[in-house]
């Protein structure tokens, strides 16, 4: 039978209703980006392949759950893979469909997508895999709807699905919480692979990585690298604020005549603030050097001598004046604190008693104390017949 293809292209599931519902066997090319190919046995999809999702095969391999080379060993038997690994005991029945339908769905995602693409249907090829499972059109379109809900609500922005993925230099929070799946993306998006790349590398389901990576794009911790941009181009830097020998030389290489020496540095850094409305700007008091006052001075008093001798006399007469007058502070403290000093050795000076130090009256010998008397216990002469108790227990112990 020869193979039928569209002279247009049209959404894919479409196609796949027509064909399941005439209840055909064989094989539904869908052009585009990723692609696919659906498998359809009587009517049923038996099985989906596409470039965007692993297949049984690496899932099984790349899993560890199964040897490379007993699988490689089976799909070059000629015989149905999947009957010969179950009937030589390297997978149960159940191991085997549960796989078979996550790769079937998962693949279904890429290979069935909204954008129309151009269809060609091959009657009576069967996959290598064999009669594993089979799930029935409308199903299948209903799970591939949910899952396409499930990704919008999560992240809108589909670029993380089919570009080259790297992560952000800086993280956008001071905290963040990210799962095992998670930082094992995120180690391994390097600007060079893609989502199904990921997949493959660590032996996951393709959708399942999709989510994955829409989770941390919404999170601010993956972008997608543009197609028209090379990898070795999206390492960015932070912008410098140095002013460098090179700024410095910018007039003398536009050719205005002045050398790096002469040419004016301009100031590299902050923009500056914004205004913020209601609140009224703080100016800062204009700072005049010597030479700027000395100028004026001179002016205003009508001078006829040259700038320089007056900003030197003037600064001359400037530290003269602050010298005497530290030199005049420095003396009234002197007599201060000498002032201080004989006040204190004088004790009738200015009739002020001394001051001394308080202190507690002392008893003399014999005086009696204003207090109790103290216990018979604690007297000088202790009780003769205590003093043999004590002896007695000491020598018991």
């Amino acid at each position: 039978m020869k193979s039928t293809r569209t002279g247009k292209a049209v959404p894919p599931r479409r196609a796949l209703t027509q064909h399941t519902g005439a209840g055909e066997t064989g094989a539904l090319h869908i052009e585009g980006d990723p692609g696919g190919i659906v498998y359809l046995t009587d009517g049923w999809v038996s099985y989906v392949e596409s470039p965007g999702a692993p297949g049984v095969g690496e899932l099984l391999t790349t899993s560890g759950r199964l040897p490379t080379q007993v699988w490689a060993a089976a799909a070059a038997s000629g015989e149905p893979v999947g009957p010969l690994l179950v009937a030589q005991g390297h997978l149960t029945q159940g191991e085997l469909e549960l796989c078979t339908l996550g790769a079937l769905y998962d693949a279904a995602f890429f290979a069935l997508s909204p954008t129309p693409a151009r269809v060609r249907f091959e009657p009576g090829v069967r996959h290598s895999l064999g009669p594993v499972c089979q799930v029935d059109a409308a199903v299948l379109g209903r799970e591939l709807t949910r899952r396409r809900k499930l990704l919008d609500d999560v992240h809108p922005i589909s670029d993380v699905d089919t570009g080259r993925l790297r992560t952000v230099p800086r993280a956008p929070t001071p905290r963040l919480v990210v799962t095992a799946p998670q930082w094992e993306l995120i180690v391994h998006c390097d600007g060079e692979r893609t989502a199904a790349d990921l997949a493959r590398l660590l032996g996951r389901a393709g959708y399942a990585t999709v989510l994955e990576l829409r989770r941390l794009a919404a999170a601010g911790l993956v972008t997608a690298i543009a197609p028209d941009v090379p990898a070795a181009d999206e390492a960015t830097a932070e912008p410098s604020t140095v002013v460098t020998a090179t700024a410095l030389a910018s007039g003398a290489a536009k050719g205005d005549g002045r050398s790096a020496e002469q040419a004016p540095a301009k100031v590299i850094g902050r923009a500056p603030a914004a205004r913020i409305p209601g609140r009224t700007p703080v100016t800062r008091p204009e700072v005049k050097t010597t030479t700027e006052a000395a100028e004026k001075s001179g002016a205003a008093k009508g001078d006829d001598g040259p700038p320089d001798d007056a900003a030197k006399n003037d600064g001359h007469a400037g530290r003269e004046a602050a010298r005497a007058k530290a030199a005049e502070k420095g003396a009234a403290a002197r007599r201060t604190t000498a002032a201080r000093r004989a006040v204190a050795a004088s004790p009738g000076a200015a009739g002020r008693p001394q001051q001394t130090e308080a202190r507690l009256p002392r008893r003399a010998d014999g005086e009696p104390g204003s207090g109790p008397d103290p216990p018979a216990a604690f007297t000088d002469e202790l009780d003769e017949a205590l003093l043999n108790r004590i002896r007695s227990g000491l020598e018991a112990l």
